[in-house]
């Protein structure tokens, strides 16, 4: 289970990270006015700590589960369902 959570967590760490990296109208981002890299930054941080809630909420879910039952239903539809 920690290895599953340790994967979730990077791949959400490193998503916005690999999307700052991409060709855009201000030639890859390096060239946008600082209005428009703190908007952007923000959106990207808020979207983390969304993602960081939902993770730390199923942690929590997962933590507090006594049963095989109570574990699944922790985990989002289609994860966690094989024995």
């Amino acid at each position: 289970m920690k290895k599953y959570l340790f994967v979730v967590v990077v791949a959400i760490l490193a998503a916005p990270g690999l999307a700052l990296g991409q060709s855009g109208p201000n030639g890859g981002g390096q060239q946008g006015n600082g209005q428009q890299f703190q908007e952007h930054k923000a959106k990207i941080l808020q979207r983390l700590s969304t993602r960081l809630a939902k993770i730390q909420q199923r942690q929590s879910c997962v933590q507090a589960a006594n049963n095989r039952q109570a574990l699944f239903a922790c985990m989002p539809q289609g994860q966690g369902q094989t024995p």
